[in-house]
């Protein structure tokens, strides 16, 4: 401590050394002072022993939820005899097996490419100057994929390869565009597999009489075919109910669109030009589009037809049919019609004695199993799938239950054994003071707190009593807890008696840990691995796992509900009922018995995720912070009142000493006389 009234100096008058003077008469309170640092810091450590526990019981209790669930002992592994062409995993409830799969054929993604190199020129500058275009030659196309389609209306000289790999790629309609400029061709691709997957052209125009896609791209399109019928038709029908011939063109639009004055389009057939039509959508009728298309046959080479029971429009041509121009998108949108339509292939496969089974992808789940196969599968090729029970899945948890329970217990029954040291019958190692860490080393200091710390949870209840509860569960022989007439499902019992024969059942092979060859260590009073368990025998876990899963289940997961005991309980002002519920299984015994025991620590010690510490301990430590400043405050008043009386002493004796000196010299004067 020092003085808070200013600079405090040893005796100039006295000759006292006033700083060691002080300290001494303070040593007293700083004893008490380091008392209760001492207090406090024991009561730290016994939280952070507390906290630690409880991170080594979380650890069990997150390997004891995995020891409840179905999928742990259930898993099944499936085996390929051709993983080439077929791979699968198994659901918890697939049946074991073996199992002839024959892959008639994958399913396919749409992919199109450009048939040979572009011949681009080196300047890629621009569409115009990569194909020796007119800078203001007009290009539309517009694709249709998966999700949606995109249309593209631009001149030669406003854009570039990648400006249109982008805009494909952007729009998120289930078509992939890549550009290699080192092979100089284009790619596209479907993101689907199956008949969900599309790419399909409604218009190509290059300057209205030519096909960019088709020609300028080479990507293998089928337009038909000079000399050889060819036929476009609506995809699906053109409205709901199919609309008379008499119809106007109008009434295909919905109620809240808007219908344009006129309805714009180019088509070309055989003819070396193409033909531009336009109609007035409130004026024409449906046979009248038919008969102002076929009015340009001699021109176009294309016939137009309708449907009028399947709501389907047609157009046919000796040749190819292009759209050249669709400005109001009435032939795609309203009319449904494609001038290409592309879409993948279902996957299909023999299963067993059933044949000819569609997917729409190559990945699907058939009787529990997810099938995977390769798009590049040898259509015809049989494989053979082996579905087993996967009992490493369950022996991987089991063991890693057992590791995250021994690493608990041997926790507590460590910090229960240990004892403190004593010397002449006190605690030999208390918590240092400041004053002592100065004159100690790190290592010193380290060495020092690990056998303070040794012994301060010797004996304590909370311990004791979860680890007597953990050795309990785990020592569980399987017993009902419900009597047979109260019980919700008879397979919720250990045994019953069949009300048919009167003889006993057994829903429970396995009754304990040792049935399935885990057991405990042999007792030693001083050792602490008395409560630990050891997979004695893995051979037997394996082989009860492997013969009776459903068995070994029942030994961790089995619950029993009394449907003749209720409880209430009121939620938001509503009282609801429920069944009473009883643990049986280890696994649910544990996690509840463990969730308790977490619960008591941290009301005892809290948690390091708690915001504000209102644990018993860290209540104690409170008060003793409280303690520790007010006996601080009181200190310094102290301290300060003893530098003032010194002060005050000196100021005396000085005084003192200038009337000696005064006097001195007024005796010495008058002998003089």
């Amino acid at each position: 401590m020092s003085s808070t009234s200013g600079i405090s100096l040893s005796g100039l008058v006295s000759g006292m050394d006033t700083e060691t003077v002080v300290t001494k008469l303070m040593s007293a309170e700083q004893t008490k002072l380091d008392k209760l640092y001492q207090q406090k810091q024991i009561l730290e450590w016994k939280k952070d022993a507390y906290r630690e526990i409880n991170t080594k019981l979380l650890a069990v209790r997150t390997a004891v939820s995995d020891m409840k669930l179905d999928a742990t002992y259930n898993s099944k592994t499936v085996a390929s005899s051709d993983e080439d062409t077929l791979t699968a995993t198994a659901k918890s409830d697939a049946v074991t097996g073996i199992y002839t799969v024959k892959v008639q054929q994958a399913a396919t993604r749409v992919s199109y490419s450009s048939t040979a190199a572009l011949g681009s020129s080196g300047d890629s500058t621009t569409i115009a100057t990569q194909f020796n275009l007119d800078e203001d030659a007009a290009i539309k196309f517009t694709l249709k994929g998966k999700d949606g389609e995109i249309a593209f209306d631009f001149a030669a000289g406003d854009a570039t390869m990648d400006d249109i790999v982008d805009g494909i790629n952007d729009q998120d309609t289930g078509i992939t565009a890549y550009y290699d400029s080192g092979v100089d061709r284009l790619f596209l691709t479907s993101s689907e597999y199956g008949e969900d997957a599309e790419i399909s052209v409604k218009v190509d125009s290059l300057d209205g009489t030519g096909s960019f896609l088709k020609d300028t791209l080479k990507l293998a399109f089928d337009y038909g075919t000079t000399g050889t019928a060819h036929t476009i038709t609506s995809t699906n029908a053109i409205a709901t109910t199919a609309p008379a011939s008499t119809a106007l063109l109008s009434t295909l639009y919905a109620s809240t669109e808007t219908v344009p004055s006129a309805v714009t389009f180019s088509l070309q057939g055989t003819g070396t030009t193409a033909y531009s039509f336009s109609f007035n959508p409130t004026t024409t009728t449906i046979d009248g589009l038919v008969t102002g298309i076929n009015a340009q046959t001699a021109t176009t080479g294309i016939t137009a037809a309708y449907n009028s029971t399947l709501g389907c429009f047609a157009l046919t041509c000796n040749g190819p049919i292009a759209v050249r121009a669709d400005e109001e998108e009435f032939l795609g949108s309203k009319l449904n019609l494609t001038m290409d339509e592309n879409t993948g292939t279902k996957a299909i496969i023999d299963y067993n004695d059933a044949t000819g089974l569609e997917f729409d992808s190559n990945s699907f789940t058939l009787n529990n199993i997810n099938f995977k196969i390769d798009p590049n599968a040898v259509a015809g090729t049989a494989v053979t799938l082996t579905v087993t029970n996967d009992t490493e899945t369950a022996i991987t948890k089991i063991k890693a239950f057992v590791e995250a329970y021994n690493a608990a217990v041997t926790a507590i029954d460590t910090k229960l054994k240990e004892t403190r040291v004593y010397e002449d019958h006190e605690v030999k190692y208390m918590p240092l003071t400041d004053a002592q860490k100065e004159e100690m080393t790190e290592d010193q200091i380290e060495a020092w707190e690990t056998k303070a710390k040794q012994g301060l949870m010797k004996n304590e209840d909370i311990l004791r009593t979860t680890l007597s509860n953990l050795r309990s569960i785990a020592s569980t022989v399987l017993a009902d807890k419900v009597a047979d007439a109260n019980v919700e499902s008879k397979d919720e019992l250990v045994d019953y008696v069949d009300s048919t024969t009167g003889k006993t059942v057994s829903n429970c092979k396995y009754r304990s840990l040792a049935a399935i060859g885990i057991t405990t260590g042999e007792y030693s009073s001083n050792s602490t691995e008395n409560s630990k368990l050891y997979i004695s025998d893995e051979t037997a876990l394996k082989a009860a796992l492997e013969s009776d899963a459903d068995s070994v289940k029942l030994l961790f997961t089995l619950e029993q509900t009394d449907i003749t005991a209720t409880t209430t309980v009121t939620y938001d002002d509503n009282t609801y009922t429920r069944y009473l519920s009883y643990d049986i299984g280890i696994a649910a015994k544990l996690y509840t018995g463990l969730t308790d025991a977490m619960s008591e620590i941290t009301t005892k010690a809290g948690s390091d995720t708690s915001y504000y510490d209102s644990s018993t301990i860290g209540t104690d430590i409170t008060r003793y912070e409280t303690r520790i400043s007010d006996l601080i405050d009181r200190m310094e008043d102290l301290e300060d009142r003893y530098y003032d009386q010194f002060t005050n002493m000196e100021t005396v004796l000085a005084k003192l000493s200038a009337q000696s000196t005064y006097l001195q010299n007024a005796f010495g004067t008058t002998s003089s006389s």
